[in-house]
């Protein structure tokens, strides 16, 4: 039986072509090409399966409707025990708590925390890790022995900054700052929002983004590390950024701090002003 390499049909716009480039298919749409929905099928196959790849374009093309959100991916919880009094002050009038982190869980998820903030009721917080993975934990009281850990998001870039706003969980990448929406209630993000990439990520290692902020007017704060001698972008480098998301707008507080910067998303204009 002969394995057939790629296949394509497809309904596409008028002037849209497909093409190969090594290993990748390519779509080209023509400049002013109008919105619509269209259908692409790819499909490789043994040459007896060949007769049912014409079938695959049988319907008219649809949208899975997302704002119903959709099966969780994590349905298991992962339950700890917090420590109490782990260290305080000598006179006792500053005393820390401990939550004992989901280390061990189903998915074998490194747990390497960035950023934390807690929801408005102050009994469950949320938390980002280095690995792109973002945690809810519930049962946060005055003894704290049935911590409970949802996954709720995954396969972010680098999250190392976390901030809720009216209960909406935001975080900051190396790549972008997304807001989660839980389409379901069942605890997991089914929409991650590109809410602001007007930064950019070279291929420097220690291009981190710490820390998420926001101020009384609504705008958000990033500190964007970096090698000042990348030379692309090396004005991202080392500074404190303010996005507007009112303005539509991201801008520079301050700079000159070696490997770490700020940003600050604020909301309205169109512009990246320096």
């Amino acid at each position: 039986m002969t394995r057939l390499p790629w296949r394509a049909r497809w309904v596409c716009p008028l002037g849209a072509k497909l093409q190969t480039a090594g290993h990748r298919v390519l779509l080209h749409l023509p400049k002013g090409t109008p919105a619509t929905t269209f259908k692409l099928v790819l499909w490789s196959g043994n040459s007896a399966e060949l007769s049912k790849f014409g079938g695959l374009l049988d319907g008219e093309p649809g949208m899975v409707d997302f704002a119903k959100g959709g099966p969780a991916h994590w349905p298991q919880d992962v339950v700890t025990k917090g420590v109490l009094a782990t260290s305080k002050t000598p006179d006792g009038a500053y005393v820390t708590d401990s939550l004992t982190p989901p280390i061990e869980n189903p998915w074998k998820r490194r747990v390497r925390f960035g950023g934390l903030d807690f929801f408005s009721n102050g009994k469950r917080a949320a938390l980002c890790t280095w690995d792109g993975d973002v945690w809810i934990v519930s049962g946060i009281d005055d003894k704290l022995e049935n911590l409970t850990w949802k996954r709720f998001a995954s396969g972010m870039y680098e999250t190392l900054g976390l901030k809720i706003v009216n209960d909406v969980i935001y975080t900051s990448g190396r790549d972008q700052l997304t807001r989660y929406h839980d389409l379901n209630n069942d605890g997991e993000a089914d929409y991650y929002q590109n809410f602001c990439n007007r930064y950019t990520s070279t291929e420097g290692f220690h291009e981190f983004v710490f820390d998420l902020q926001t101020d009384r007017a609504g705008n958000f704060y990033i500190a964007k590390s970096g090698w000042q001698w990348f030379s692309a972008h090396r004005g991202e480098r080392g500074n404190v950024d303010e996005d507007c998301p009112g303005r539509q707008e991201t801008r520079s507080d301050c700079h000159g701090f070696p490997r770490a910067e700020w940003h600050r998303r604020q909301p309205g204009r169109a512009t990246h002003d320096r």
